[in-house]
Parts: C-alpha cells; sequence; structure tokens
C-alpha cells in the first residue's frame, strides 16, 4: 500500500467544482447530488471531499507506472446533472494523452461505455472505517480502485486568506480573566490559541487495491435488503478471565475457511436462526422485541486451529490460545486472555442489498492493478 500527500496544488480543480456545485443548490441540474436537508458550504464539503483522492491516486501513483514519454492524466466527472435522471457516470471518465481527450464512456442521453475502453469505479474510505462496501450499481465489469484517506480535521485551512489570521485579529480574541473568572482550579477555562495556519497539505491518500468489482463482490460478503452487518472492530489484551461460567469451544467450530483464505461463520457461531437460516439480533422496543437479520463479516486467521473461545454473547467473544496466532492481522499471543468485540451496522430499514469487507483484509482480494495499467498503456499506443 503506497501513501501520498494531499496538496493544495492537487485539489484546486475538486475545490472549485465543489463550490460551483455547492451554488447550484436547489437547481434542478444537481438536485438529487446534492443534500435534501439544504446543507450550506461546510457540509456539502465534508460529503464531497472523497471525490478529491481520484486524481491523486492516478496521476501520482498509477499512471507514472506506465513506461512512455507522453503526458497523461484521468478526466475526472465534472458535469453537473440529476444523477437520477441521468444516470451515473464512472469515476474516470477517459484518459487525456498529450492534452487530447481519450473518452472511456460517452452521454447519449444516458451515460455509454465507450466499446474496448476500461470502465473504472473509486471508491475512497476514511481511515476510521473499520468496513469496505460496495453497492452493484452495473459494477460487474468494471475496475474498482480502493483508496484510503485522512484529511486533517481543518483541511480546508490552505485555502483561507491568511489575513483573517493576523496577530491583531487573535489580540482581539484575548478574555479577560479578573473580570469574568473568580476561581479556575480545575483548569476548565483555556483562553484561545494562535492559530498555525504554515502548510499546503490536507491529510494524505493511500491506494489500497486496484481490483474488479466482481472480485471484491466474490469475496465479501452480501447483505441482502434489510440485512444488517456485524463487523469485528476490536480486539483487546485482557488481564483475567471473564467472570461467569466459560466454554472449550475451539474458534474454528464457528467457521469454515473459503476459496480467498478467509473464514466465514457458520450455523453453530450464531445463538438463533429463522426459518430461512438467516441470524438474527434482538432489538427492545415500546411495543416489545423486534427480530432484525444480520451477519457476520468474514475474518482471517492464522493457526486458528489453536485459539479457543472461552466465552460468548452476540457482542464479543473472549479467546485464548495454546500457540501464537492471528486474527484479522493482530497477533494473538500464546497463553494470554483476548476479547474480541463486535459491532453491528444497522441496516433494517435499508432496502437495497451491498456487499461488505473488514478493510484490513483488501489484501484478500485478487489484485488486478497490471491488468488495468496494460489496458490505459495500449489505448496510449494507439
Amino acid at each position: 500500500m503506497k501513501n501520498i500527500d494531499i496538496k493544495k496544488d492537487d485539489v484546486t480543480k475538486a475545490i472549485y467544482f465543489i463550490v460551483a456545485l455547492t451554488q447550484k443548490q436547489g437547481s434542478p441540474s444537481m438536485q438529487s447530488g446534492l443534500s435534501s436537508k439544504g446543507d450550506l458550504i461546510g457540509g456539502i464539503f465534508d460529503r464531497w471531499i472523497n471525490i478529491i483522492p481520484e486524481s491523486i491516486v492516478f496521476n501520482k501513483l498509477l499512471l507514472p507506472k506506465i513506461s512512455t514519454k507522453d503526458k497523461i492524466e484521468i478526466i475526472s466527472d465534472f458535469y453537473l446533472y440529476d444523477p437520477k435522471k441521468a444516470g451515473i457516470a464512472p469515476d474516470v471518465i477517459g484518459i487525456k494523452v498529450n492534452n487530447t481527450a481519450i473518452p472511456f464512456v460517452i452521454y447519449n442521453d444516458k451515460w455509454e461505455p465507450v466499446k474496448d475502453m476500461p470502465q473504472i469505479e473509486v471508491k475512497t474510505f476514511k481511515k476510521v472505517q473499520k468496513m469496505i462496501s460496495l453497492r452493484n450499481q452495473h459494477y460487474d465489469n468494471k475496475y474498482l480502485v480502493m483508496t484510503e484517506s485522512e484529511f486533517k480535521i481543518d483541511y480546508l485551512m490552505p485555502f483561507f486568506d491568511k489575513s483573517i489570521f493576523s496577530k491583531s485579529t487573535f489580540n482581539q480574541l484575548h478574555m479577560d480573566d479578573s473580570t469574568f473568572i473568580i476561581s479556575n482550579k480545575k483548569g476548565l477555562m483555556h483562553q484561545t490559541e494562535e492559530i498555525v495556519n504554515d502548510s499546503d497539505t490536507l491529510g494524505n491518500v493511500t491506494l489500497l487495491k486496484v481490483t474488479s468489482a466482481k472480485s471484491f463482490m466474490d469475496c465479501s460478503t452480501l447483505c441482502e435488503s434489510n440485512v444488517s452487518v456485524q463487523y469485528l472492530n476490536s480486539i483487546e489484551l485482557k488481564q483475567k478471565k471473564p467472570n461467569g461460567k466459560l466454554l472449550n469451544t475451539k474458534l474454528n467450530d464457528y467457521c469454515k475457511i473459503n476459496s480467498f483464505g478467509l473464514y466465514t461463520f457458520n450455523t453453530h457461531w450464531y445463538e438463533g436462526l429463522t426459518s430461512e437460516g438467516v441470524p438474527y439480533y434482538t432489538k427492545k422496543s415500546k411495543s416489545g422485541d423486534i427480530k432484525f437479520l444480520y451477519r457476520t463479516l468474514d475474518i482471517s486467521a492464522k493457526n486458528i486451529e489453536s485459539i479457543s473461545v472461552i466465552k460468548k454473547s452476540n457482542s464479543s467473544i473472549y479467546i485464548t490460545a495454546s500457540e501464537n496466532a492471528e486474527i484479522n492481522g493482530i497477533k494473538i499471543v500464546a497463553n494470554n486472555i483476548y476479547k474480541l468485540g463486535f459491532q453491528l451496522l444497522d441496516r433494517s430499514s435499508n432496502n437495497g442489498q451491498e456487499y461488505f469487507m473488514q478493510k484490513s483484509l483488501v489484501n484478500y482480494i485478487p489484485d488486478e492493478e497490471e491488468s488495468l495499467l496494460k489496458s490505459i498503456e495500449s489505448i496510449i499506443r494507439r
């Protein structure tokens, strides 16, 4: 996985586009593309900021691997339109070779792929996210470029006029403690600190994987309409065994290895099953208990035969291992106690199906970077 900083000069086109569509809020051209809540510019930036990594990952990490003297860059979709009416274009709609545009898709009252041209989707996930997901919007024959972004909390600072943060303005924010504070023994009150605005870096982006949408869907977990998803959220070293009645069940009794090398949980893992064979969890409500269907995401494991489950609940399990092992890339040291915490994403009101996977397991997805680069290289050589 390769990481690169996001600089101010890298994102000027994306910034311009986001501001342009912000000013079109409420107009027919982007009505479905904007929030119905009527967000102001700050909220719109936060929801559209993921368009930024597209060009950076291609122009700075992927395309430089192609052996050519030509100047090449991707063409992103900067059209304004209502996607519910016009359809959704791929994230990369073409490439520019020596300033000549070569389309991968064209718009003919709907978006249509150009024959023999690669169709490319770019999905960006936040660094803090534990899961990655994909809704199949006719993606089967498309490449999938997965990236991870980590923006600074003040990522827009490089675009503010530096005069706003002048010394004179800062001095005007100084509060007169002698007037307003009688006692501050707990240290809860603080003066505003001077702002540092000397960096043009907004954050960074990491290329996680270049694959195909089909490969991702093949090795991920499908959650149908209204089916929630449970994922491994944490692995904690504990100092002692949990209280209560303990088990002594091998972890691999709860799962089986699949063709991609991941472990899929079986019916023994779930405490209850519906008549359709789909696990459920129970949610309390004023009208009584409500049952919601869910699936637990696959995990990776090394030396799984040595791992024993000593306690199990709906939200966690306690394990120990007779030999050193590993779960989702986290080392499990022999003869220690670990708590594995699981988190549930409630999709009980979501009518669409979606494919999910733990983000830490992207290495198990077949890599198709070479195939994509060869396809682009052949286009350049034409």
